[in-house]
């Protein structure tokens, strides 16, 4: 949003706050307005209206063939950009460039690939990867971890501001808890010898911490995979450590899926996927495996019977049947 003006990027974040939308939507939607923007020639986007979100929309849909999610979350960019920014009306635009839902079914791993697949990753990609695979976190989650969010008396993990601005509880695998306690004992050391060298401190939420310099720098709020090097803090000016990025996971897993050989379009979700499947098929049921991947609706949650063949048909293929 480089060409607007700075009061219209205030009231742009207003308005995510005020909404409770995550820091990445917010990037998103930034992206994508700036975009459109960019596409009708840098003007003031007061001096823009729907038709030209139509033009944009089509250019995206017909000239560069972007897939149906990719149309829908620019559209949905702009149409909060208008409503909640620039206080226009955004009209049935999303009605003309409505398309059919295609429904994918998610690529799982089978238990001996995801072996395969972590055997080829190490250190704290190793542990990120078993965290994903043990309690059904995303990419994003999982890198978003805190301290104080690893309950080990209770062996369950906190994902706090997930997908929707939603908190929830997941399991804590048990047989990850002494890695967990040594990289804790790892960042604890990392941190004193940032403050020492006259930093220590960490991204903080004010709506979660009550983000002040003070509490920005205890153990608590510590990424529990922190980066490897300070950026200035957006809101306090301050230098500090910011978590390791879900680009660096995504990537480190696809190197391993293809070491591992793995013949299947492999990446960072496919743990999570691969978490659902196994636990239905372990027998726990759809509500219990809605609450801890956090979906709103039950029905996200019963593509995976599909994946498991059990939507109560048992099908049978004729080649393997017995006479």
């Amino acid at each position: 949003m480089a060409n607007e003006t700075k009061p219209l990027r205030a009231r742009f974040h207003r308005a995510i706050v005020r909404r409770g939308l995550a820091a990445k939507t917010e990037s998103t939607y930034a992206q994508w307005i700036s975009r459109y923007i960019r596409f009708h020639g840098n003007k003031h986007p007061a001096e823009l209206n729907l038709s030209h979100v139509e033009s944009f929309l089509e250019h995206l849909a017909v000239e560069r063939g972007v897939s149906t999610s990719t149309l829908k979350i620019a559209m949905n960019a702009l149409r909060f950009f208008f409503l909640h920014v620039l206080d226009k009306p955004f009209g049935d635009i999303r009605r003309k460039f409505r398309t059919p839902a295609r429904t994918r079914l998610p690529v799982v791993l089978s238990k001996d690939e995801v072996t395969r697949l972590i055997d080829q990753l190490r250190g704290k990609y190793r542990l990120m990867a078993e965290l994903m695979y043990g309690a059904g976190l995303r990419a994003s989650e999982c890198c978003g971890l805190r301290i104080q969010d690893i309950d080990i008396d209770y062996a369950e993990i906190m994902v706090r501001h997930g997908k929707g601005g939603k908190d929830r509880r997941t399991l804590l695998p048990h047989k990850l808890i002494p890695e967990l306690e040594r990289q804790i004992r790892r960042i604890s050391i990392m941190r004193q010898r940032d403050i020492e060298n006259g930093r220590g401190g960490v991204p903080v939420s004010n709506t979660l911490f009550g983000g002040t310099p003070r509490n920005a720098s205890e153990l608590r709020v510590w990424f529990l995979f922190p980066a490897s090097k300070h950026v200035p803090d957006s809101q306090t000016g301050l230098w500090v450590r910011p978590s390791i990025h879900p680009t660096a996971l995504r990537k480190a897993i696809r190197r391993a899926a293809m070491r591992a050989s793995l013949q299947k379009k492999v990446t960072s979700h496919s743990l999570r996927h691969s978490f659902a499947t196994h636990m239905l098929d372990a027998g726990y049921d759809l509500r219990t495996i809605q609450q801890l991947l956090g979906h709103s609706q039950l029905s996200t949650t019963t593509i995976y019977t599909h994946v498991l063949n059990k939507s109560g048909r048992n099908v049978v293929s004729p080649l393997d049947r017995t006479e």
